[in-house]
C-alpha cells in the first residue's frame, strides 16, 4: 500500500507540475503563446520579459505554489521527506517536460524554490532571495538560479 501512495504521490507531483501556468496567463493577457517569443520557456522569466511584470509575478507566484502542494500533498499522503522530495523533484520534472504540451516547459526554477519552501521555508525564502538577488544586481537570471540552487543545496545538506 505504501508504494502504490509513493507513485501516486509522484504522479500527481508531476502532474501538478506539468500545469502551463506561464503559456495560460501569457494567453489570457496577451492572446500569445508564451513558447514563441523569447527563450521560449513557459517559466516567470520568459513570462515577465515577454508579456510583462504583474503576469510574470502572478506565473511565478503559480510555479511556486506547483511546487510547494506537490511537497505538502505528499506529507499528507506519507508523512516521509522521501516522500516530499520525490514529489518537489516529480514537480520540476512535470514543469521542464510538461505531458500537457508536448514534453516542452521552463527551467523549474519557481517550482523547486517553491518545493524547498515548503518543506524548510527559511531554506526555501533564502534560495529565492539569492536567486532574485543576483538576478537584479546581474540582469541574468541563469546566474542567479544556479547560485540560488546551489546555495539552498548546501543550506539542506547542513541541517
Amino acid at each position: 500500500m505504501v508504494g502504490l501512495k509513493f507513485v501516486a504521490v509522484v504522479l500527481l507531483g508531476y502532474l501538478l507540475g506539468g500545469v502551463p501556468f506561464g503559456i495560460l496567463i501569457s494567453r489570457l493577457t496577451k492572446g500569445i503563446d508564451i513558447r514563441m517569443y523569447g527563450s521560449g520557456k513557459i517559466g516567470a522569466t520568459n513570462v515577465i520579459r515577454t508579456v510583462g511584470g504583474k503576469a510574470g509575478l502572478i506565473s511565478m507566484l503559480l510555479d511556486l505554489a506547483k511546487g510547494s502542494l506537490a511537497v505538502l500533498f505528499a506529507w499528507l499522503i506519507l508523512h516521509t521527506h522521501v516522500a516530499q522530495i520525490a514529489a518537489a523533484t516529480a514537480a520540476v520534472v512535470g514543469h521542464n517536460w510538461s505531458i500537457y504540451i508536448g514534453f516542452q516547459g521552463g527551467r523549474g526554477v519557481a517550482v523547486f524554490v517553491g518545493g524547498l519552501f515548503a518543506m524548510y521555508w527559511p531554506v526555501g525564502l533564502a534560495a529565492g532571495a539569492v536567486v532574485l538577488g543576483i538576478a537584479a544586481l546581474t540582469r541574468y537570471m541563469s546566474l542567479g538560479s544556479v547560485v540560488g540552487i546551489v546555495v539552498s543545496v548546501l543550506a539542506m545538506l547542513s541541517l
